[in-house]
């Protein structure tokens, strides 16, 4: 497990989302029977882990998983331990994890496979206002806003943290680099300052 450290903020530039890309051709999770509650409602940080072993299982896409696999309701992702050795080398802060297996299509189980979780204090709500609504002419239409903007001063120093508010994780650029090189694949990144929220999805947030 890494811990949070304090560094100099590198400006919203350099902070990335990262994000699950959707792929339909990728392995997807879903929980056995008993854990699905247990993760809704233990979110990002999961402390203590579970006493027994968590398993997940097949649920759609590809038939066997991928070094990140993201399940099928909106949480961290989880990762192979090749991803673990990959940020426990370059030292980066903010995470945990706990083991976890997965069940393949086949059935095959994988026991190298870990929950990700995000430790880091989080930093202040994101205003996905700030700059200003745009107007989309895709799909789905309707008001949008390009770029994110979160108080440098709630940033506690780590490489992998979240906001206070949202189910966004957020990286410093160093991160985005490591998985680049690495080539780990079923993952996106978004520059924070880049990233576009429709209003629709803003306004659905403050209705919960």
């Amino acid at each position: 497990m890494s811990e949070p450290g304090r560094a100099h903020f590198p400006g919203l530039r350099h902070i990335w989302m990262l994000e699950d890309p959707l792929s339909s051709r990728s392995f997807r999770a879903a929980y056995e029977i008993g854990d699905d509650r247990l993760f809704t409602l233990t979110g990002y940080n999961l402390a203590p882990p579970p006493s027994h072993m968590t398993r997940l299982r097949h649920g759609m896409g590809g038939a066997v998983p991928q070094d990140v696999v993201w399940p099928r309701s909106v949480m961290p992702p989880f990762v192979s331990d090749r991803v673990i050795n990959l940020l426990q080398e370059f030292d980066i802060t903010g995470w945990g994890s706990f083991p976890i297996e997965i069940r393949d299509k086949s059935g095959k189980i994988h026991t190298n496979y870990f929950r990700l979780v995000i430790n880091a204090t989080p930093c202040g709500a994101i205003d996905w206002r700030r700059g200003g609504p745009l107007e989309q002419t895709g799909v789905p239409s309707g008001q949008i806003y390009r770029g994110g903007w979160f108080d440098a001063a709630t940033w506690d120093g780590s490489d992998i943290f979240r906001s206070v508010h949202g189910g966004w994780i957020l990286v410093v650029e160093r991160v985005q680099d490591l998985f680049a090189s690495a080539r780990i694949s079923n993952v996106k990144f978004t520059r924070i300052t880049e990233f576009e929220m429709p209003e629709i999805i803003l306004a659905s947030l403050q209705d919960k």
